[in-house]
């Protein structure tokens, strides 16, 4: 622990005395909440330009334009 907090210091970062407000079983319950929400947001987007891409297709064999892949 004494070489990380040399190290913190040598590179001028700050060093965090005492053991914090959190338990690690608390950080561990935050992160995986915040995965869980990102995970909704990106399957979200995900699905949205898939969408998009299907309905461009549509698009695309209405007019008879088969180039699109």
């Amino acid at each position: 622990m004494k070489k990380t907090d040399a190290w913190l210091v040598f590179n001028e970062r700050h060093v965090l005395h005492g053991f914090g407000k959190r338990s690690h079983k608390q950080a561990i319950a935050k992160a995986q909440a915040e995965w869980d929400a990102y995970q909704l947001r990106f399957d979200a987007e995900v699905n949205t330009m898939d969408m998009k891409a299907v309905e461009a297709e549509v698009k695309a064999l209405n007019r008879g334009d088969h180039s699109i892949d």
